[in-house]
């Protein structure tokens, strides 16, 4: 506790008001002290990073810890939704098809606690309005532990390469990302093509 010199009585106006400044002064640091240690136990729950490996379950198909926030996969079978918020995801980016009924999973992920979203890829090169919606959800740390997937991991490489080059990075480093999640060798030609335009 903050103190006046000893042997200090406060009697007059100015130091009445300086001992009720101090006290004041005390309560907001203490206060300021309490919440800070308060969010910094938080903080590891909050940032937890994706589980590391490329296995997490047989419910999770060619799991990938891409980055310490966002990781890649292929086909997630039944209860790996649960398994996801259980890890700490917050987002899970769907690259299939409408044809591949990926509304059975929205349902499932969203009563799992988490954000879905849809962004549909087939054979094509991703269109810039998809990279750019893509790019917004990676980039917000809101959304962030992420989790993208596809059938295999082949698209979401293919997406995840479309983003990096759109960022300017180089080819060779575009091409060594994309096998690790899952390219496919039929799909680098196009990775290739996209780069030089």
């Amino acid at each position: 506790m903050l103190r006046l010199h000893s042997g200090t009585k406060p009697g007059r106006p100015e130091e009445t008001s300086l001992m009720n400044y101090q006290h004041s002064a005390l309560v907001t640091l203490r206060r300021s002290l309490a919440a800070l240690a308060t969010g910094l136990m938080l903080l590891p729950a909050a940032m937890a990073d994706v589980p590391f490996g490329d296995r997490v379950s047989e419910k999770i198909e060619n799991y990938h810890r891409h980055r310490p926030m966002i990781a890649t996969s292929g086909s997630l079978q039944p209860g790996a939704a649960e398994e996801l918020s259980e890890h700490g995801f917050r987002t899970v980016v769907d690259l299939r098809t409408a044809g591949e009924e990926p509304g059975t999973e929205e349902t499932a992920v969203e009563q799992a606690g988490m954000h879905y979203v849809n962004i549909p890829l087939g054979r094509d090169w991703p269109a810039p309005e998809a990279v750019a919606r893509f790019a917004k959800l990676v980039e917000d740390p809101a959304n962030q532990p992420l989790l993208m997937h596809c059938a295999s991991g082949n698209r979401a490489a293919v997406m995840w390469a479309a983003y990096q080059l759109g960022r300017g990075r180089p080819l060779d480093q575009v091409l060594e990302e994309a096998y690790t999640i899952g390219l496919r060798p039929d799909r680098e030609a196009q990775v290739r093509e996209h780069a030089s335009q």
